[in-house]
């Protein structure tokens, strides 16, 4: 009976491994990485996923009015913007107004973010003026921003959940080396009255984290397949 190369199955053998060892090393671990629901008039994240945190909202100094929560949330508790508060005429005057709020993500050592989507639940008191959200990020710390989503002119008085695609921010080489976001919602608005506002809950990051191979590990696997790769072709010239 004819029997195997034991080297070439030991060779076959080494690639199956070197191979198992990538998709473990790449697995991600779905998570709700981020979720801040209100609950209690609170501003912390409730979410818990096991290799990364997410701070509290931070308010920004423009943001100062002591009817901070509205009980008619999605459901409960939601989050009060009110209008004498934001009423900025663009993205840039708000932000110089300091009329937004931030929160920070941030995976554990040997770790990235895989992002998949951003929801919130929004809603207005009263058809009467329109809200402007944009949402921005920052992989310096807060040094620079970057535009990632603007919905505009909202006014709804029934809460409707909005969601923004982040797989293209998973393209950057920073957070691809486990960098971590920070997150800042501007909000500006045509109104000015302490009476009305924009409600937001149940705001939400959606993704996975990916664990990062060591670059010593990254060399041995590609020496390995390189390897591999080289019997192979030799076999074929035979």
């Amino acid at each position: 009976m004819h029997q195997g190369n034991p080297r070439k199955a030991r060779l076959a053998g080494l690639l199956c491994a070197l191979i198992g060892f990538c998709v473990v090393a790449t697995s991600t671990r779905a998570a709700v990485l981020a979720l801040y629901p209100f609950t209690g008039n609170s501003l912390a994240n409730t979410a818990t996923p096991t290799q990364s945190t997410a701070s509290a909202i931070t308010l920004g100094s423009g943001l100062t009015d002591t009817t901070r929560y509205t009980t008619t949330g999605n459901p409960g508790a939601a989050l009060r913007i009110n209008t004498d508060e934001t009423d900025g005429t663009s993205t840039a005057t708000a932000i110089t107004a300091n009329d937004f709020f931030t929160f920070n993500l941030a995976p554990n050592n040997g770790y990235r973010f895989v992002f998949t989507s951003f929801t919130v639940d929004l809603a207005t008191n009263v058809t009467t003026f329109s809200t402007n959200v944009v949402l921005q990020a920052s992989i310096n710390g807060g040094t620079s921003f970057i535009n990632v989503d603007t919905l505009t002119g909202f006014s709804n008085t029934t809460f409707t959940t909005r969601t923004t695609d982040l797989t293209t921010f998973n393209n950057n080489a920073a957070l691809a080396a486990g960098a971590s976001v920070l997150l800042r919602i501007v909000v500006y608005d045509n109104d000015n009255n302490a009476a009305n506002y924009t409600a937001f809950d149940n705001i939400t990051v959606n993704g996975s984290l990916q664990a990062i191979p060591e670059p010593g590990t990254v060399a041995l696997v590609g020496l390995g397949l390189t390897l591999a790769g080289t019997v192979i072709l030799r076999r074929r010239k035979r």
